[in-house]
């Protein structure tokens, strides 16, 4: 349903309309309804990737080939739209809450917070990161060691795992984009 929804999503920003009024709709149907028909970042990690790559290779009508480039190309559209409202800002400093692509995940494979990172450094945009699992992973940037630590000068805070600690706080007047619900509405 994910993969649906930002495919859903894309379609409907080529026409220049509003994928939320688009969704709401969608959502108040009971036979579709709101459980994971949200639009948002590509699932991360390293089986979707795979899978899809595996299914590809033995199949003939090119469908998993396709939802591999979809794959792809949703994690590149969301990474660049994310740095594009960052850099909307007057001097941002962003604090990117989570490295993982799941809650507890030893992982960083097609972490969406590696990508953004990525693309903060190379924008040279001032950033701090924090994941619980920091202790545990080996990184190529300095990682803070608590979320205080990592929001204390920080204009922007990018939720990329869904970590409680991190969706469930309150951010005062900082910028919040949360992976889990797009840009949110609630500190705009």
């Amino acid at each position: 349903k994910i993969a649906w929804a930002n495919e859903i999503s894309s379609v409907v920003q080529t026409f220049n309309a509003y994928p939320r009024v688009v969704f709401f709709a969608l959502h108040s149907d009971p036979r579709i309804g709101p459980q994971y028909m949200v639009p948002g970042w590509a699932a991360s990690g390293p089986c979707l990737p795979r899978d899809l790559e595996t299914w590809a290779s033995w199949g003939k009508s090119g469908l998993a080939s396709e939802a591999l480039l979809s794959h792809k190309y949703r994690m590149a559209i969301v990474t660049q739209r994310t740095l594009v409202s960052i850099q909307e800002l007057k001097s941002p400093v962003v604090a990117v809450l989570g490295m993982t692509y799941n809650p507890n995940a030893l992982d960083l494979t097609n972490s969406q917070g590696v990508m953004l990172v990525s693309a903060l450094e190379a924008a040279n945009i001032p950033f701090n990161v924090y994941d619980p699992l920091s202790a545990q992973l080996k990184f190529s940037f300095p990682v803070c060691s608590s979320i205080e630590e990592t929001i204390r000068n920080a204009n922007v805070v990018v939720i990329t795992t869904p970590y409680l600690e991190f969706t469930s706080r309150d951010y005062g007047s900082r910028f919040v984009i949360d992976r889990t619900a797009g840009i949110s509405s609630r500190v705009l």
